[in-house]
């Protein structure tokens, strides 16, 4: 929770809620190439070349990330207190596996 790079993401993700709000377009653009690197990383790996359903995956992927950091009870509440936002960073392997493969599925029905 005191992690800095926690604070970051969390802060960044409220701002990117925000991203058209005039006086943060340029800095939110320079953000830019972070998620250009991560969907071009994604896209070599699956051997793809980044199509409209491609795009449409990382749209869905970056925005479950956002909202990931952003939660603060909806886990808990989900899981009826079993799990918590604490948690998260068990479900890397999980998220990777779900969002892979929801990429592979809708760029091979395209």
């Amino acid at each position: 929770e005191t992690s800095p790079l926690r604070n970051y993401v969390r802060l960044t993700s409220h701002v990117m809620s925000t991203y058209r709000d005039p006086e943060l377009i340029e800095p939110l653009q320079r953000l830019r190439p972070v998620s250009d690197l991560f969907s071009n990383a994604l896209a070599r790996h699956l051997g793809i070349e980044p199509g409209d359903d491609f795009l449409a995956a990382i749209y869905i992927i970056e925005s479950a990330m956002i909202f990931m950091t952003q939660d603060s009870v909806f886990l808990r509440d989900l899981t009826d207190g079993r799990l918590s936002k604490v948690d998260l960073d068990c479900f890397v392997d999980r998220a990777a596996r779900f969002f892979a493969g929801g990429v592979t599925a809708l760029v091979q029905e395209g």
